[in-house]
């Protein structure tokens, strides 16, 4: 479809940050008619409104009901399981005993087992990093901990567990958790109790908030049950027979009356306490100030100035197109920016007589590869960023902005490589009714055409005579055409939109200083706040009708689905495996080889599964395996490495995150198809090159070069 000088296509006119054009009848579609854009939008030319059209009916085959029937059926048979369990269960009642323990003393606490095993929770002022990791440590006071089985008669002590240290803090005022389950078979006693016994290795008396599950989960079935949750999710997801959403939350409650059934069911202040709320907190403050952003024409404008620096020419339009769909990324969430971005790629395909599927497919993969950037961009890295494991290493966001930068940017470059030589000629051939479609979009309006015309020769007339890059055919009217529609629309606006995110960017920085007790949620929050303020926005209704509330809710069960599958011992079952496999070579290589199996192990649970409840596992078990101490293996290489690997690993498959499935269901919408087949021929080898380039620089850089400090 080439544009000639004498015959304009114009293209919609109305913004393209719009997005319930993009989903006329989708779940994301969201009411954001503004009175700011309303008012914008008064002052542009009428447009000739569309005929309507009425579609014909879908005739499905008879043996797709069928699929629908079994689906409905399986679905009901889980959900009476788990609401009958979740409905005729008590939550387990456990109780809390304040126990005070003397220098050189024991104390003693009796209970009544319901199975040979208990687990012990302490509350107080204990050192948990140093409880977690174990081994003996003479210097630091400690309280030692073991279940004991004491004959009723005598009161002797016939079997006991290895003594567990809890290693006290030396601030008394800190109060932080540790857990144990300590497992005790009494065979051969007939009559007996179970003690807890809790012996005072320090020099000043400790007060200790113990509190004992006589009920625990001790059992190798829960191991299996959690791979069949796994493969109930995969199912679900991949095949698309429920939301993402829903098939998450189903999955979740799953995972919860599995706890019920084995007799640990847990109370809902506990489930609440398994969501990360600091990571929603991040997430939403984000959402808010781009959406608000948005409004001010920034991307509309950025689409403008693609195409002008480009002169036209595809393949400087696709690494340009890339380089900002990147930066942006790194501080923008990628549903956001998929939403922003998506309806651009599109336009600007049509107009340049490009393959549409192509262009978005690029604007995926580097949404991924910017949001690596920082601990702010991709959800993975905004997981991380909030753990406790990451706050407990010191590193804050330069650090993690410094470390993680040579790894993006080899990435991006290997990633245009690979683009290159995957869409060379691809890139060139239209997507299936593209043309028809693009007329579709296209718009005649003789108002609009003499505009059009008088750009272009504003525009001649500026044109320098020896032009670096020499323009393209057609390049002074599609820009014209561009440049007329969209730029920046309310550029006060604008300035306020800069001066909040710069604000707000500033104490990113500096979280983690002496000075700055505010996590980065709330930094988040405080920014949104801001700019609600500044842009002095009232009606709440129509702000919070723009979050993509479907993510949040898809992330918040993706906690509680990993706290579950960890109760029933899977992510220790997959620790035990992981550290054998390191243990198998010397203490020389087990570094390198922790690091190689982190980033490729997460990059492919991450296409199959998506990056984010893959994030969640990894995070766990990554953590686990550095507080091994048979093991030579420090944490903040395996923290990078799975930052990298499970963003790099969604760029493999349209299920790997869900930017990717928002950016196919905004080219559903526009009559562009994107399936799974045609994203895996592009995405799986990008993200194999970059993965197998980011694991050598990762090598190189921690233990070759053993560089572990930049800044």
């Amino acid at each position: 479809m080439k544009i000639q000088y004498d015959h304009i296509f114009i293209v919609n006119s109305s913004p393209l940050n719009e997005i319930s054009q993009a989903y006329p009848s989708s779940s994301f579609q969201a009411p954001l008619a503004r009175k700011l854009r309303l008012r914008q939008e008064e002052t542009l030319p009428p447009e000739t409104p569309p005929p309507k059209t009425f579609p014909r009916p879908r005739r499905f085959p008879q043996w797709r009901k069928v699929l629908t029937l079994v689906k409905i059926f399986i679905l009901l048979v889980g959900w009476t399981a788990f609401t009958y369990l979740l409905m005729m269960t008590d939550p387990k009642p456990i109780k809390s005993t304040l126990i005070v323990i003397m220098p050189n003393s024991t104390v003693l606490h009796k209970m009544r087992l319901m199975k040979n095993a208990a687990k012990v929770i302490l509350h107080g002022p204990i050192d948990k990093n140093l409880t977690e990791k174990g081994g003996q440590t003479e210097k630091v006071p400690a309280v030692g901990v073991r279940l004991e089985w004491h004959e009723q008669r005598t009161g002797k002590s016939q079997m006991r567990t290895d003594i567990w240290n809890v290693y006290l803090d030396e601030q008394v005022d800190t109060y932080r958790q540790v857990e144990r389950v300590l497992q005790v078979a009494p065979v051969g006693v007939s009559e007996g109790r179970a003690v807890i016994s809790l012996v005072g290795i320090n020099n000043d008396p400790v007060s200790l908030v113990m509190e004992a599950d006589v009920r625990p989960l001790v059992s190798e079935w829960g191991v299996i049950y959690s791979f069949l949750l796994f493969i109930v999710l995969y199912i679900l997801i991949v095949f698309g027979l429920v939301d993402r959403t829903f098939a998450i939350l189903f999955v979740a409650t799953s995972g919860i009356a599995l706890l019920t059934a084995f007799g640990d069911r847990p109370h809902i202040y506990t489930i609440v306490s398994w969501v990360d709320f600091q990571t929603l907190m991040l997430l939403l403050g984000k959402m808010i100030m781009a959406d608000i952003f948005a409004d001010s024409g920034f991307f509309d404008w950025l689409a403008v100035f693609t195409y002008r620096v480009s002169k036209g020419h595809p393949w400087l339009l696709i690494w340009y197109l890339a380089l900002f769909t990147a930066g942006l990324s790194s501080v923008v969430d990628n549903v956001t920016m998929m939403h922003l971005m998506a309806p651009i790629a599109i336009r600007l395909g049509e107009l340049m007589a490009l393959r549409c599927s192509l262009i978005l497919i690029v604007v995926i993969v580097f949404t991924e590869i910017g949001g690596m950037l920082t601990p702010i961009g991709d959800p993975p890295n905004t997981i991380i960023a909030t753990s406790q494991a990451l706050e407990n290493e010191g590193i804050n966001f330069i650090i993690f902005f410094l470390h993680m930068l040579p790894g993006v940017l080899l990435s991006g470059i290997v990633g245009l490589v690979i683009i290159y030589l995957t869409m060379r000629k691809s890139l060139f051939t239209f997507d299936e009714d593209q043309e028809h479609l693009a007329k579709q979009h296209e718009m005649t309006n003789a108002v609009l055409k003499d505009e059009v015309h008088k750009r272009i020769k504003r525009m001649q007339r500026k044109q320098s005579k020896k032009p670096f890059i020499k323009p393209s055919q057609n390049y002074f009217v599609i820009l014209a055409t561009l440049d007329m529609q969209y730029g920046i629309k309310n550029k006060p606006l604008l300035i306020k939109c800069l001066v909040a995110m710069t604000i707000t960017l500033v104490c990113f920085i500096m979280q983690g200083e002496s000075f700055m007790y505010a996590s980065l949620g709330w930094v988040a929050m405080m920014g949104a706040f801001l700019l609600l303020i500044l842009a002095n926005m009232n009606d709440m209704n129509d702000i919070l009708a723009q979050v993509e509330w479907s993510g949040l809710l898809f992330l918040a069960a993706s906690f509680v689905l990993m706290e579950s599958v960890e109760q029933l011992g899977f992510i220790h079952f997959l620790a035990e495996r992981f550290q054998w496999l390191i243990r198998t070579v010397d203490n020389r290589h087990q570094a390198p080889l922790a690091i190689v199996l982190t980033i490729w192990i997460s990059s492919f649970l991450a296409a199959v599964v998506g990056n984010v409840p893959v994030t969640t596992i990894m995070l766990k078990l990554i953590t686990d395996v550095a507080q091994c101490n048979a093991i030579s293996v420090t944490l903040p290489p395996l923290l990078y490495s799975l930052g990298l690997g499970a963003c790099l690993g969604a760029n493999a498959t349209l299920i790997g995150a869900s930017a990717n499935v928002v950016a196919g269901a905004i080219a559903n919408q526009y009559g562009y198809r994107i399936s799974f087949k045609h994203y895996f021929r592009y995405g799986f080898p990008v993200m194999l090159a970059t993965v197998i380039a980011t694991s050598i620089y990762l090598v190189l850089v921690y233990d070759v070069f053993e560089i572990h400090e930049l800044y």
